[in-house]
């Protein structure tokens, strides 16, 4: 199991392709995790003090602009739309280029040198 702490620690560019695999598939999860979360809060299945911590975990996710894409290109065009609507509201301390995949940046840089 890989920690946290190593992906916040260790440059992108050090990650072999089954870390950085890894690191997206435990991101996408976490946004599966909280959009079902968010439906149960909705649904009166959950406390607010429960929901509170929650709240405060999709914030953190959404403000890490390293991430961002994983939520952009996986799990928006599959969540409901009352949490689109959660996440739309938030401050947004990310950049336009934060939303777009890496592999998609690169072609991009290609393409803008020619």
């Amino acid at each position: 199991m890989m920690s946290v702490a190593y992906f916040r620690m260790t440059p992108v560019e050090q990650w072999s392709p089954e870390k950085f695999q890894y690191w997206v598939s435990a991101n996408l999860w976490a946004w599966i995790n909280l959009d079902n979360n968010h439906y149960q809060f909705e649904a009166g299945f959950m406390t607010e003090d429960s929901w509170v911590k929650y709240r405060q975990e999709i914030e953190r996710l959404f403000s890490d602009c390293n991430a961002r894409w994983i939520y952009e290109t996986f799990r928006k065009p599959r969540s409901r739309e009352s949490f689109t609507k959660l996440i739309d509201s938030l401050p947004d301390p990310c950049s336009p280029q934060d939303a777009i995949p890496p592999w998609e940046k690169e072609i991009r840089s290609i393409i803008d040198k020619d």
